[in-house]
């Protein structure tokens, strides 16, 4: 009976260099291969990928958008490996095919400010289409102007949309615009604990501009999404309710014969499940030693520790918090990078997708409307 119990923490150091800690969130700059960060000295890239906590955004829905970009037959990547190419070619996402869009620049950041996203809109989702917007009381005046500014929380919806079936989504019924200025969090996705069919994503729009940054951070929420929705684990209210709580998580483990989320019990043939089995069953109870620690500097300096005496078996730094992070970060360079070849446990999560033939067709699915969406089509 195992556990994964992620802690919301602002930093782990690894090597004496910050990378911000998501729970099911994440905002990074995408290199141009995982592969030879993984197996060359990762630490010289830390400097320049920044996470942070997410906070759990209420969700009262509403604003209606039929994305105009429809799915097409048309395959525009052969092979499924141009996704990098594709959004090269996207100069801002905001900017997307058609009308450019100049967002204020006034928002600054704010040193030792709490990290909380503010939201800004709420959305219900019913298919590819959201509902009439719900704006939030009561902001700063700074912040007013991308409150009104529909046109680029439609685009943002539309691309997701464009990019991930409909079919694959369904689970996600609310869609929140907010910011916690500029850098931290780029997107989160998170379970609603009043409805628990309901997962919420969170884009904060004053980020939301790099192509690369944008594609890469919504296919890991997604990828959260894939691997934990109502397919895949049975959700736990006692869990939800009681974050980072070690005694609900030890009395919760108890009824669960497979691996234990943040969310709830996997299925037994749930992709996160096989996952931790052909991965994390080895290194898992180690691993939980060190993410029971509550003094927070030791924390960062064990999970660094754990981090380097494990190194080729993580895709990238941030995998190291979680098997929930991850297969989520493993699934979105599954989506991203060439086919790899080789024996390191790194590549074999990666390869791990393509023992699915339902995930290999859903890669070339997601790569072909990339494409499609770089083209303005």
């Amino acid at each position: 009976m195992t556990t994964a119990l992620s802690k919301t923490k602002l930093f782990i150091i690894l090597a004496g260099l910050s990378v911000g800690m998501i729970v099911l969130a994440g905002c990074l700059p995408v290199p141009e291969t995982i592969i030879t960060q993984v197996e060359s000295q990762v630490a010289t890239t830390f400097s320049t990928s920044t996470f942070t906590p997410t906070s759990t955004l209420t969700s009262t829905p509403t604003f209606t958008l039929t994305p105009t970009l429809e799915p097409s037959t048309e395959n525009v990547c052969p092979g499924g490996d141009c996704a990098y190419t594709c959004l090269s070619k996207l100069k801002s996402f905001l900017n997307g095919p058609g009308q450019p869009l100049s967002l204020p620049n006034s928002i600054t950041p704010q040193p030792g400010r709490s990290l909380k996203m503010t939201t800004l809109v709420t959305y219900q989702i019913e298919g590819d289409q959201i509902s009439s917007p719900v704006l939030a009381p009561n902001l700063s005046s700074d912040l007013l102007p991308y409150q009104a500014d529909s046109p680029a929380q439609q685009r943002i919806w539309a691309y997701f949309a464009k990019i991930i079936p409909s079919g694959q989504h369904r689970e996600i019924k609310t869609f929140v615009i907010g910011t916690d200025g500029r850098g931290g969090v780029l997107a989160s996705i998170s379970l609603s604990t009043a409805d628990l069919s309901n997962w919420q994503l969170n884009v904060d729009i004053v980020d939301a501009v790099d192509p690369t940054d944008m594609t890469y951070t919504l296919l890991h929420e997604f990828g959260h999404l894939l691997t934990l929705d109502s397919s895949q684990e049975t959700p736990d209210l006692q869990l939800l309710n009681h974050p980072n709580d070690q005694q609900v998580y030890a009395t919760e483990s108890s009824t669960c014969p497979q691996l234990l989320t943040s969310e709830g019990c996997s299925k037994p043939d749930s992709y996160i499940n096989n996952f931790y089995q052909k991965f994390w069953a080895n290194i898992f109870d180690a691993w939980t030693k060190i993410n029971a620690e509550t003094d927070s500097a030791a924390y960062d300096r064990q999970l660094g520790q754990f981090y380097y005496a494990h190194q080729d078996q993580f895709v990238t730094p941030y995998s190291v918090t979680s098997p929930e992070e991850d297969i989520a970060e493993a699934w979105a360079h599954f989506i991203f990078d060439v086919k790899p070849t080789g024996n390191s446990i790194a590549r074999q999560k990666i390869l791990f997708f393509y023992d699915y033939p339902n995930l290999v067709n859903l890669r070339s699915q997601i790569v072909n409307s990339i494409c499609l969406y770089s083209q303005g089509k």
